[in-house]
């Protein structure tokens, strides 16, 4: 077992069945570890407008937690290899677009806190 197999599999079942053959090689992730790396890596790297990061990011939020809750009910023609791979995908966005906007709102709770402090501040001073 090589390094990466191994650590890999610290994250992953890496069940074959589960994973994605390309150019006849078995990848050494699950399809839904795989879609969850892609999703965070996309999530990292995107760069657009707030507003529009706040739709999608909602938007993928429901569309996790519907297809999650329906996913049970209909666990047969759902459980595939690209179901599992949109789904991971879509959890992996969602959380990375998550915690941007938690650090964003946190900048701006304490640029606001620092500004109330020192105009309290003043106040006492003068």
């Amino acid at each position: 077992m090589h390094g990466l197999e191994w650590f890999l599999g610290l994250l992953c079942h890496q069940e074959p069945s589960r994973s994605f053959v390309i150019g006849g090689t078995l990848m050494l992730v699950c399809a839904r570890c795989f879609g969850l790396y892609l999703g965070l890596f996309f999530g990292m790297i995107s760069v657009m407008p707030r507003s529009l990061r706040d739709w999608i990011t909602r938007w993928s939020t429901l569309a996790v937690v519907v297809a999650a809750n329906f996913s049970t009910w209909l666990i047969a023609p759902l459980d595939t290899n690209p179901w599992r791979f949109v789904l991971g995908l879509l959890c992996g966005f969602v959380v990375t677009a998550r915690s941007q906007m938690a650090q964003s709102l946190s900048t701006r709770f304490g640029a606001w806190w620092t500004r109330r402090r020192q105009l309290g501040h003043a106040r006492h001073q003068g």
